[in-house]
């Protein structure tokens, strides 16, 4: 038999037993029924106010628990952060946040020669680990010394593997940068020792030490672009160096900036003598008729005439001993637009005398070619003018002789008679606040640029076309100085914007000594820097994107 089972009836009627199960009835009284009952209601009250309890502490434990985890987690980004800025040099992005110099762990051999246990043996297994290094001195170190920086994975286990406790492998980070030579001459490179030397990595190393990041307004496919393009013309033309910068003309940010030669800042050791100077801030050029764009942007400013105002270009002018020649050979007086786009030397003297010296100096000091041109991150040089600015050397100047200029000062310059009349400071830097100002009219921006495109159209520009794209540019030529007189070497250049009916952008290209040590070919700005130009901005056109938006005719020569 099973065991009995107590029933309590409460008031109810009992249902049926099954005959054979022994079932132990106990039945109650009134007061045992109400007593119950209370008992019951009891129970059920604590039991409701239990579980209230319970999910109110329960609340009370999750909202807890997830405070602290979400403090924890902020806590512990915090630390992360710090740890990384007193641990690790910051990082150097370009505008897309592409990585152009980091820092990664590393590990150095040291050598500890009181705990070398066979120095003979351990110099001939270091010979054989690492047999470009020499090891001639390494029986007379006596104290403890490097012996290898940034040794490879596959080193360091061959080291491990001699069981020499006298060698010591350390841990330490190394200043990496993923794109080799691509930006060598804007970031810099720091030391074996870790010592910032140059470029951006020096003038921000303080902030960089401290483990904040840069970003750059350099554009990384946009530079992989221009020093392909640069670095095949250079080897086209047999050329001693060659530059080239691209800016936003409205913001003066720069989209790239290229010097060659260069050199690859992961193998400081290795750099070549020049190599690390940067042509674009810190080299002075004649820059020959690009100037010549200023001289007619003054004559426009001065409310000159130029389809109106004609002069005598048939015959050579003279300064001092100096017999100046055109190119193109004229036939009759030209009127100032033609002197422009077939850029006639003789055609920009006789502009200037028209003008005078005193408003050649006021115009080249209000668009900031007498400036001290300054770029954050870069060091750059001051333009060099005449010691004596006279009406002699203002005729030079006219035409683009006399005068050293730095590239960045001559693309800032240009930039304002292009982009409305506004003059701007360039930056390598994202988001750096650029100063603006109003110094030229607009019409005068207008003329300027009909007068660009058409020496592309019709002029000396004709080789830095784009399909489908309206460009308009000025191209240069001047002969180097050697030994106090102009040789037969030459420095060439284009100037070039697009698109010319809104201008966004501003390419310069420069070659110094074209088919250097030869002088069977003529090379000027429109056969080596303008097909150049047109190559590149072929290609980093459609990466920009812009869209043409016609502002005033541009499609009739003047």
């Amino acid at each position: 038999m099973s065991e009995n089972t107590r029933m309590f009836f409460d008031n109810v009627v009992p249902k049926a037993f099954h005959p054979r199960k022994n079932k132990r009835i106990i039945l109650q009284d009134e007061s045992q029924l109400i007593s119950n009952e209370l008992i019951k209601r009891k129970i059920k009250n604590s039991k409701t106010k239990l579980f209230f309890t319970m999910l109110v502490l329960l609340s009370v434990t999750l909202y807890s628990v997830s405070r602290a985890f979400i403090y924890s987690t902020k806590e512990q980004k915090n630390i992360e952060v710090t740890q990384h800025k007193k641990q690790n040099r910051g990082l150097i992005y370009d505008r897309n946040e592409n990585i152009i110099s980091a820092s990664i762990p590393a590990k150095d051999l040291f050598i500890n020669p009181k705990k070398l246990l066979n120095p003979k043996i351990s110099k001939e297994k270091l010979e054989k680990i690492f047999p470009e290094k020499d090891f001639s001195q390494f029986d007379t170190v006596k104290s403890y010394r490097l012996i290898k920086k940034y040794i490879s994975r596959s080193e360091e286990i061959e080291i491990k593997k001699i069981g020499e406790p006298g060698f010591v492998i350390e841990s330490t980070t190394r200043r990496v940068y993923p794109q080799n030579n691509l930006f060598s001459n804007v970031t810099g490179f720091l030391s074996k020792h870790g010592k910032a030397q140059s470029k951006i990595e020096k003038n921000f190393d303080k902030i960089l030490s401290e483990g904040n990041d840069l970003r750059l307004t350099l554009d990384l496919k946009i530079q992989n672009i221009v020093h392909e393009e640069l670095s095949y013309g250079m080897k086209s033309f047999n050329a001693k160096s060659a530059a080239s910068i691209v800016i936003n003309v409205n913001n003066g940010e720069v989209l790239s900036l290229v010097s060659l030669p260069d050199y690859n800042p992961n193998y400081p050791s290795q750099i070549q003598p020049y190599a690390e100077n940067n042509l674009i801030t810190s080299a002075r050029y004649e820059m020959g008729s690009t100037l010549k764009t200023f001289t007619v942007a003054s004559a426009i400013n001065a409310k000159v005439n130029i389809n109106d105002t004609f002069f005598d270009v048939t015959n050579p002018y003279f300064i001092s001993k100096n017999e100046i020649k055109d190119i193109i050979k004229f036939d009759k007086p030209q009127n100032i637009s033609n002197i422009f786009i077939n850029s006639s030397n003789i055609g920009s003297i006789k502009l200037f005398d028209h003008l005078g010296l005193d408003w050649q100096k006021s115009f080249f000091e209000l668009v900031g070619l007498k400036d001290e041109t300054r770029i954050n991150g870069l060091k750059s040089i001051n333009n060099k003018f005449p010691k004596t600015w006279d009406q002699n050397s203002g005729r030079s100047l006219s035409f683009g002789y006399g005068a050293s200029i730095t590239p960045i000062s001559l693309v800032r310059s240009f930039s304002t008679l292009v982009n409305g009349g506004y003059k701007i400071n360039l930056s390598l830097i994202k988001n750096e606040i650029v100063q603006k100002e109003k110094i030229i009219d607009l019409t005068v921006s207008q003329e300027i640029n009909k007068l660009l495109y058409n020496v592309v159209e019709f002029g000396t520009g004709r080789y830095a076309k784009v399909e489908k794209l309206k460009i308009g540019g000025k191209t240069g030529t001047t002969r180097k100085i050697k030994d106090g007189k102009y040789s037969d070497n030459v420095i060439t250049s284009f100037i070039g914007v697009f698109p010319i009916d809104n201008p966004q952008y501003l390419v310069f290209v420069l070659f110094d000594e074209p088919d250097a040590g030869n002088t069977n070919h003529n090379f000027y700005g429109g056969n080596t820097a303008a097909p150049v130009f047109s190559k590149i901005v072929s290609r980093i056109y459609p990466i920009l994107g812009q869209k043409k938006i016609t502002t005033y005719n541009l499609s009739t020569k003047n």
